[in-house]
């Protein structure tokens, strides 16, 4: 655990870890096409959502560990703000997660932009989604840059 400003504490949950491919890790989905077209073919029949390469984790996989993470969470800092970094796959399962106990699995994965923000708010008893793949940030960045050249 790493201490930042303010009373705040960096800490470093391997939960959070990106989907994991297992033989594909670091293939893209042209890649694995070429490489192992039955494969792919049956990415394409289960869905991206229940789809699990051989030796890797599907997206109801990274949930589970998620929803695990998210509970110990909010019994390790409860009514407190909290800022989560992770790759694409950890806030599409946090999305899931967060819809609650029933919530139907996406047909579609809504894209989450590189550095992009998402945030939820909550009324005191549950979280709510208020903003997804937020880039705006980054048009302010590149104008600031582009200013000082």
């Amino acid at each position: 655990m790493e201490h930042g400003g303010r009373g705040s504490a960096t800490v470093v949950d391997e939960r959070l870890r990106d989907r994991e491919m297992g033989v594909f890790e670091l293939h893209p989905p042209t890649a694995v096409q070429v490489r192992s077209p039955e494969e792919a073919a049956r990415r394409r029949l289960v869905g991206e959502w229940h789809y699990r390469p051989p030796g890797g984790e599907a997206f109801t996989d990274m949930a589970l560990r998620v929803r695990q993470f998210i509970n110990d969470l909010s019994l390790a800092a409860p009514g407190r703000r909290v800022l989560l970094v992770a790759h694409d796959g950890v806030l599409l399962a946090l999305r899931y997660v967060l819809t609650g106990i029933g919530a139907a699995a996406p047909e579609e994965l809504p894209p989450v932009p590189n550095a992009s923000v998402s945030q939820w708010g909550t009324d005191g008893r549950t979280l709510r989604l208020l903003t997804w793949g937020h880039t705006a940030h980054l048009n302010a960045l590149t104008t600031t840059q582009g200013a000082s050249s």
